[in-house]
């Protein structure tokens, strides 16, 4: 019971980093490398034949709606899938989030983040196992 403690709150942390690296500036943009505008060929490679792990990410969004923010969840959730050794939908995991819930900095929210987190580990509030924290816009 402790180790699933300690693996809910590793990955509660982990996702909460990917939210801080908001403050940090480190998002400049808000759309993903390609465009609608370039259209995709044998020499123009889509984003998902670069990055078959984002398939699921890009089903869900849209490659036209695909964000910097989707792919930092994305990000942190591969990242706490590799650190602490479980796959998407894995029943022994349960993931805290304040994602949604942080200042908007510039033209940025962090709600796009959750996609990128929930169609990569398959954690959501209907599956029982996400969970969104609440807190003050300004905390």
């Amino acid at each position: 019971m402790a180790e699933g403690i300690k693996r809910a709150l590793l990955l509660g942390l982990i996702l909460l980093l990917a939210a801080g690296a908001v403050f940090l500036g480190a998002c400049k943009g808000e759309k993903a490398p390609t465009s609608p505008e370039t259209p995709s060929s044998p020499t123009t490679p889509t984003i998902v034949q670069e990055h078959p792990a984002l398939k699921p990410l890009v089903d869900f969004v849209g490659e036209e709606n695909l964000s910097v923010m989707s792919l930092m969840g994305f990000r942190a959730a591969e990242r706490a899938m590799k650190e602490l050794g479980f796959g998407p939908g894995d029943p022994n995991i349960f993931g805290l989030t304040d994602a949604g819930y942080i200042a908007q900095i510039g033209d940025y929210t962090s709600e796009k983040a959750l996609d990128g987190v929930m169609m990569t580990a398959k954690l959501s509030r209907g599956e029982a196992n996400l969970m969104n924290v609440h807190k003050p816009y300004n905390s």
